[in-house]
This record gives structure tokens, sequence and C-alpha cells, in this order.
């Protein structure tokens, strides 16, 4: 049987009761830490994908430019203005 106290068994299980609010309450901010932390990550990530996209996308633009700059030199360099070009006659 238990020796002690009214009293002293009443405050353990105020305290006990306390205690297990506390760490309820411990227990829903770490949940929300970890959420608030989740939604941020998702957030992050998703703008670094959009980063990356629109890097990759200038630097393909980029390319594309520079490819037809020297598609367009190596035209002017290569075809001779002054040379024959072929006619070709209309037969009706």
């Amino acid at each position: 049987m238990d020796t002690r106290s009214r009293s002293e068994f009443g405050r353990s299980v105020k305290e006990g009761r306390l205690r297990s609010l506390a760490q309820i309450n411990n227990e829903k901010e770490e949940r929300m830490v970890t959420m608030v932390d989740e939604i941020f990550d998702r957030h992050y990530q998703a703008g670094r994908n959009e980063l990356n996209a629109a890097i990759l996308y200038l630097a393909r633009s980029f390319g594309n430019a520079v490819d037809n700059a020297f598609k367009v030199l190596n035209r002017i360099e290569y075809s001779a203005p002054w040379a024959v070009k072929p006619r070709r006659v209309r037969s009706h």
C-alpha cells in the first residue's frame, strides 16, 4: 500500500499532468518547426529548379546566338561573290 498522504499523491498527479502537457506542447512545437522546415525546403527546392531552368535557357539562347553568328560568318567567308553562279534557263 502507498504510504504517501493524499496531498502528496495529488501533487505528484498534478506534476505528472503538467509534465505530460509540457511534453505534448514540446512535441507540437517540434512538429511545427519540422513542418515549417519542410515547407521552407520545398519552396527552396522549387526556387532552385526555376533558377536552374532560367540559367539553362539563358545559356542555350546564348549558345544558339553564337552558333548563328559563326554560321553567318562562315557563309560570308566561304561564299565567293565573284564566282559565277550557274544560271538556269527556263523552258516554257
